[in-house]
């Protein structure tokens, strides 16, 4: 088992170094190149040494997959074998994507109390990735311009049923992991665009509201990812006040804009009071995390800076008369 106290699997040591490593090289393709083929020998690594780890994965996966067959069969019952196929294109491509990024951050299935890596995914992470599915499901549907009755509000309440339970349960059963929490604000993306394509898609909802989504999430990841180029440092995205309150106006207008048409008259007038409400909210929610993300990585040691000094004093090292003589014009001063 891989040990947190190891320097050669530190993950914070090992983040900073590549970024480090793709801004001195100036963020070239061959730098991005480097920096993938790097995470990947190092998510292999991971799962030669844990086979149970990787075992946990395989069931999870399978599962999902053989879960996904039921929207798929829906789409050919309610309309025929061609939009079946149609559906299952970007369902498939989806659902990939989901487990082979789980693949290759098994490495950071660790315990956020004291760093030891868990030996499988435990029930809180199977729900984030049922959440994740379900909204893949609903995902691919509105991609393949299919209505598959009763998609839309099943997908919102497991979204929401799963989100209210896993991190409880983690912290409950002291599960709480990297990985969980990755893979928690995954499913959370996922399904927010999947419910506003799919309101959109029915006319409940104007197409403007995708910047809404924007706000909320596009606006402090680019910021965190902006902070960690700039400082090889990787900063935490952590759950605000406000965006408690921006996820529960959001379920509520989307719960309006997904019911059922017999209920469309009674959702109607909710509708129209929690657009307004949502889009503050998460505007207010995105500004405050992306804010409070600055504000973090203003207080981290700069890694730039400290490479910057280590490799300096590795010249000093090999040429001390040149140390000496820049010293001396005054030029050595940082």
């Amino acid at each position: 088992m891989e040990s947190e106290t190891d320097p050669a699997w530190s993950l914070e040591t090992w983040t900073a170094e590549l970024l480090a490593e793709l801004r001195r090289h100036r963020y070239t393709p061959a730098a991005w190149a480097g920096l993938f083929g790097a995470s990947w020998e190092r998510s292999r690594a991971t799962a030669r040494r844990e086979a149970g780890l990787v075992r946990s994965w395989r069931r999870l996966t399978l599962a999902l997959l053989a879960g996904s067959a039921c929207p798929l069969a829906l789409a050919w019952r309610t309309g025929s074998v061609r939009q079946a196929r149609r559906m299952a294109m970007p369902l498939l491509a989806g659902l990939l994507w989901q487990q082979a990024d789980a693949y290759v951050h098994l490495g950071i299935n660790r315990r956020l109390r004291d760093g030891v890596l868990l030996p499988n995914l435990g029930p809180a992470l199977w729900l984030s990735y049922l959440r994740g599915t379900t909204a893949h499901w609903l995902l691919s549907a509105t991609l393949a311009g299919i209505d598959l009755p009763g998609l839309g509000p099943c997908a919102l309440l497991v979204g929401a049923v799963t989100d209210s339970l896993d991190g409880p349960l983690a912290r409950g059963k002291d599960r709480a992991t990297k990985l969980g929490a990755y893979a928690d604000g995954e499913a959370d993306i996922v399904l927010a665009v999947a419910t506003a394509m799919a309101a959109v898609r029915r006319g409940s909802l104007p197409a403007n509201i995708y910047w809404m989504i924007a706000a909320r999430y596009a606006l402090p990841l680019g910021v965190g990812f902006g902070l960690a180029c700039a400082r090889s440092r990787s900063p935490s995205l952590e759950h605000t006040l406000t965006g408690r309150l921006c996820g529960v106006a959001q379920v509520g207008l989307m719960s309006c804009a997904l019911a059922p048409a017999r209920w469309q008259g009674l959702a109607t007038r909710p509708r129209r009071l929690l657009l307004p409400l949502a889009v503050m909210l998460n505007v207010a929610s995105g500004t405050v995390q992306a804010w409070r993300v600055l504000c973090a990585t203003r207080h981290l040691p700069d890694r730039r800076g400290a490479a910057m000094r280590d490799d300096r004093a590795m010249r000093t090292q090999a040429h001390p008369g040149a140390a000496s003589v820049a010293g001396t014009c005054g030029c050595g001063r940082p």
